[in-house]
């Protein structure tokens, strides 16, 4: 791309600058359309893995065990199971005891 070129491109990105509200959601969601539609299976799997952990990552220890158990039904031998060899039986027994 020559410096012409480029300078045109930043004047473009600058006058750009003045989308409505709409014209933004428009073009932001047919760009994330655009990159989801060209990942493998791979990227997008870690992908929401990487955001479901991000999401988790700020939480209590008793908030993730809630959403876990929320996940699997809240069912407490099915929780169990889901724990087992991830979390000691005292914990699993404390979180199910409040």
């Amino acid at each position: 791309m020559s410096s012409n070129d480029m300078t045109s491109a930043s004047q473009n990105v600058l006058k750009l600058v003045k989308l409505s509200r709409q014209e933004f959601n428009n073009i932001t969601e047919a760009y994330a359309e655009r990159v989801v539609n060209n990942m493998d299976t791979k990227t997008l799997e870690q992908l929401v893995f990487d955001i479901i952990l991000d999401g988790l990552d700020d939480k209590s220890d008793n908030e993730v065990l809630q959403e876990v158990y929320d996940y699997d039904g809240a069912d407490d031998e099915s929780f169990r199971e889901f724990c087992e060899d991830l979390v000691s039986d005292n914990n699993v027994n404390a979180f199910l005891a409040s």
